[in-house]
C-alpha cells in the first residue's frame, strides 16, 4: 500500500512551512521530499514555489489525480511549473519544473 503524501519515509523528510496569510485558502505549505530535491536541482527557491502557487495559472489538460499543475511566468525567458495536491489542512508540494533560462540543455 502507498504511503500517504503527507508522511514521507523517515530518511527522506519534507518541509512544512506556516504562511501567515492563506494561499489558495490554506495557511500551511508542506514542501514533499521529492520536491525539496528538485528544487535544489534546479535552483528554485521556496518563495518562488509559494510566488506561483499565488501568480500562477492552472494547466490544462490531465494531470495525476489528485493533482493541479500550475505555471509561472517568472521572467520573460523562465517559467515555472508546481505540481500541488489539496490536502485536508495544507497544500501539498509534490514536484517543481523549471523551464527556459534555468536548465542547461545538453
Amino acid at each position: 500500500m502507498p504511503r500517504p503524501f503527507h508522511m514521507p519515509p523517515p530518511d527522506k523528510p519534507s518541509k512544512v512551512v506556516h504562511l501567515p496569510i492563506p494561499i489558495l485558502g490554506y495557511k500551511i505549505v508542506e514542501f514533499g521530499y521529492h520536491a525539496l530535491e528538485r528544487m535544489e536541482q534546479r535552483s528554485v527557491s521556496e518563495a518562488d514555489v509559494l510566488k506561483a502557487l499565488v501568480a500562477g495559472r492552472q494547466v490544462p489538460g490531465r494531470q495525476p489525480p489528485g493533482k493541479t499543475r500550475i505555471r509561472w511566468n517568472k521572467t520573460a525567458r523562465l517559467r515555472i511549473d508546481v505540481v500541488y495536491e489539496k490536502m485536508q489542512d495544507r497544500l501539498g508540494i509534490v514536484t517543481v519544473i523549471p523551464f527556459g533560462g534555468g536548465i542547461a540543455r545538453r
